[in-house]
């Protein structure tokens, strides 16, 4: 067990960039799963509106942003709940997600695939905004880059732009599976 920045005990365990580059390999967060995660983990956090830009890349690959308007994450959390496999606060009834892992093992998947991550938030309380850019470097070590600036409007908002995904979705895929999960 782990003491959180506050001083509690923490029940998940933290992943080095390690774990990211070699240790979780594909344990089941692709495609459509990747992006209800997102949204699932939106519905938890409270939000009225979530986004999906679903976008094909020159490439081949997608990028996929899932923006809300949530409660976001509280300041200074962002590195460790991403770092962080495993609950970390309680869960009620009242929310989906109950292990704690989906979004870390959804950028673990686009990570393990080539792809990068990138998640923006403010908890609308603190005043800044987080963001957490995760990527390959050029000698192939997984990066946190976390940043921080002044937010003036103090919206609650989460922002996550997944790049580089390999996927045979279609917009139209994604429209027709959720209209059978979420309505």
């Amino acid at each position: 067990m782990s003491l959180n920045k506050t001083g509690n005990p923490t029940t998940g365990w933290v992943a080095n960039p390690n774990f990211f580059e070699n240790g979780a390999r594909h344990i089941g967060f692709q495609g459509i799963s990747t992006i209800f995660e997102l949204v699932d983990n939106s519905i938890d956090s409270e939000s009225n509106k979530i986004d999906i830009t679903f976008t094909k890349n020159q490439d081949g690959t997608q990028t996929i942003i899932v923006d809300d308007d949530g409660s976001g994450f509280e300041y200074g959390t962002l590195l460790e709940s991403v770092r962080t496999w495993g609950s970390t606060r309680s869960y009620d009834n009242t929310q989906i997600g109950n292990f704690g892992v989906g979004m870390s093992a959804t950028i673990n998947e686009i990570i393990q695939n080539g792809g990068s991550g990138t998640i923006k938030t403010s908890d609308g309380i603190s005043g800044k905004i987080e963001s957490l850019e995760i990527y390959v470097n050029e000698i192939g070590k997984v990066v946190f880059q976390i940043s921080e600036t002044i937010q003036l409007d103090n919206k609650s908002f989460t922002t996550i732009t997944l790049n580089k995904v390999t996927t045979k979705l279609t917009t139209d895929d994604i429209i027709k599976l959720a209209k059978v999960v979420y309505f």
